[in-house]
């Protein structure tokens, strides 16, 4: 297992966790609707550093996100 700061290409993993975990509405504080686009923003775009969990090249998590 290996914790790395996240890349744009990682974001076809990081959307599904990100949206179930929204759709939930009990963590995040976040709209239960946010979408795709607006999710990539929150995760991805500076002044943000997302860092994610990954196995063998699988995303399992995205645990952390900081301030650049």
């Amino acid at each position: 297992m290996n914790i790395r700061e996240a890349h744009l290409e990682d974001f076809d993993q990081i959307w599904p966790i990100y949206q179930e975990i929204v759709a939930a509405g009990e963590t995040y504080a976040y709209p239960r609707d946010t979408n795709r686009a607006q999710t990539r923003q929150i995760w991805l775009d500076i002044p943000r550093k997302t860092f994610v969990c990954e196995e063998d090249r699988t995303i399992l998590l995205h645990p952390a996100t900081k301030a650049r």
